[in-house]
């Protein structure tokens, strides 16, 4: 028997909405806060043979600045002790993917949006086809800003030869998802004004969306395997949150963006699931088995890309019917 369209929409959301609380206590950045001086207190971010200046207005948000200044020593490449050996291990990377999210935790924000859209959205099969079909020339320029904006960056805090060129990559990655916001409606905009014109035939939904996806999903795999192969630490040791040997800013700094990241990928694989359950696509529970099978065997970034491409797939199972209706 279904359940009334009002609890449907609320059990799912309450879900998301208890992760989302579970994950602000498990990180406990209160404590944090609380028990440790600022860590811009002493204007530098130093390590065993130098140090380098927090800047008072690197990202120009007047408002934000001071806040930013002590949120941005959590990603400084030195708090992770980096040296010559370990600088290419993926390990050190932020994957924070959201700004508000840099000063709340993705993994307690995040929860929140997927408990907004599962109580107030319709399921997508309930809706005519257009409604189903993501905007996919917003979304090509989307993933483009993404590349330049914030795998580049990401890349530089990996590559760059020298510590203080790593921390200025960092900061600059820092606010990807601002710019990448501000540049693609600043596009989009004054794309209204530019003709358009026809390249020749159609290219289907599915595969201009697999040509969006694609590319992140393969990089993701690729960064899996190159940390599995080449990542001198136990991958658990790298993704769980453990006891702390020694309660130290930087270590408890690490414990909170470990439960960041598991919160994040589990309620990202738990929102596709359900999403697909509601709109009668598959079982909940065996999708998210299969997603924790994925992220294992080629990352959770690449299981929750896949699983989502398949999703916007079998939502457009009767795109050709539609098609040949228009014709």
């Amino acid at each position: 028997m279904a359940l009334p369209q009002s609890t449907s929409r609320a059990v799912p959301a309450l879900i998301f909405l208890t992760l989302s609380v579970a994950c602000f206590f498990s990180m406990d950045m209160i404590s944090l806060i609380r028990d440790f001086p600022p860590p811009t207190a002493t204007g530098f971010i130093e390590w065993s043979d130098g140090k380098f200046p927090i800047f008072d207005k690197y990202h120009w948000f007047r408002p934000l600045d001071p806040v930013i200044r002590e949120v941005t020593v959590g990603f400084a490449p030195s708090s992770f002790g980096y040296d010559d050996m370990q600088k290419l291990i993926m390990q050190h990377s932020p994957g924070i993917i959201a700004f508000i999210a840099q000063f709340g935790g993705g993994g307690v924000i995040i929860p929140i949006y997927y408990a907004l859209y599962m109580t107030f959205t319709t399921p997508l099969l309930a809706q005519p086809l257009s409604k189903r079909k993501i905007d996919m020339g917003g979304a090509a320029l989307w993933a483009f800003l993404s590349v330049l904006l914030h795998v580049i960056p990401a890349f530089g805090i990996m590559f760059d030869t020298t510590l203080e060129g790593r921390h200025q990559w960092t900061w600059f990655w820092q606010l990807y998802s601002v710019r990448i916001s501000l540049s693609w409606y600043a596009i989009m905009f004054g794309a209204k004004f530019i003709p358009r014109w026809n390249l020749g035939q159609e290219t289907s939904y599915r595969r201009k969306i697999t040509m969006v996806l694609a590319p992140f999903i393969g990089l993701a795999v690729s960064l899996w395997v190159y940390t599995m192969l080449y990542c001198p630490h136990p991958m658990s040791e790298v993704f769980f949150p453990h006891p702390l040997a020694e309660d130290t800013w930087v270590l408890r700094m690490r414990r909170i963006l470990q439960f960041d990241q598991l919160f994040i990928f589990g309620s990202s694989i738990l929102w596709v699931s359900l999403d697909s359950r509601r709109n009668g696509l598959g079982n909940g529970v065996g999708l998210m088995i299969v997603g924790i099978f994925l992220a294992i065997l080629v990352s959770p970034g690449a299981s929750f890309g896949i699983l989502w491409l398949w999703r916007e797939c079998q939502l457009l199972g009767d795109e050709r019917v539609d098609l040949s209706k228009k014709s």
